[in-house]
């Protein structure tokens, strides 16, 4: 895919989002696309379990509060908050701040831009996201990708809440590319 961006969710936490989120990204870096992972949990943030400090620091949650008025989205704050890991072709836009509430800021204008933005540094971009269940963060981000990854456990993840999972993405104007 070229610029492409979507969003790896799950119906509960503990599904293994950030790992899949992270195995993902590396093997397309590996395979010589230019990648771009999101740290959009930031509830509960894990990518740094992976990525370490490149993972750390200023990220998505900063950018959002500082253009929650509505000001003009500052290219220099994204790519300053851009971190670069010891993979030549993958870099990470950590979560940041935790604000009082994330959906608030997922709500806002500016998160579109932002995202238009990251499309147009990558061959892909990578969201991180929130369980879609019970939350609107998953949602809110997912509108503004591609489409949405939906993981679940076996013999944890019961399937009637999966498909409700499923069904609120779709109603929600995500398209479901698949469930892990």
């Amino acid at each position: 895919p070229r610029e492409a961006v979507f969003v790896v969710t799950s119906v509960e936490p503990g599904d293994g989002k950030s790992f899949v989120s992270a195995n993902l990204a590396l093997a397309w870096a590996r395979g010589g696309k230019k990648v771009i992972l999101v740290g959009g949990d930031l509830r509960r943030p894990n990518l740094a379990r992976y990525f370490g400090d490149a993972a750390d620091g200023e990220g998505l949650g900063d950018i959002l509060g500082e253009h929650e008025d509505g000001a003009e989205l500052a290219v220099s704050s994204i790519e300053s908050r851009l971190n670069s890991t010891r993979y030549r072709r993958l870099m990470v836009l950590p979560s940041g701040a935790e604000p009082a509430e994330p959906a608030d800021l997922f709500a806002t204008p500016i998160l579109g831009s932002l995202i238009r933005y990251l499309r147009t540094l990558a061959d892909i971009v990578i969201i991180d996201s929130p369980p879609a269940i019970g939350m609107t963060d998953a949602a809110l981000l997912a509108a503004h990708t591609d489409g949405a990854i939906v993981l679940a456990s076996v013999s944890r993840t019961d399937r009637g809440r999966l498909v409700e999972t499923i069904d609120a993405l779709r109603s929600a104007g995500t398209e479901v590319i698949g469930v892990v």
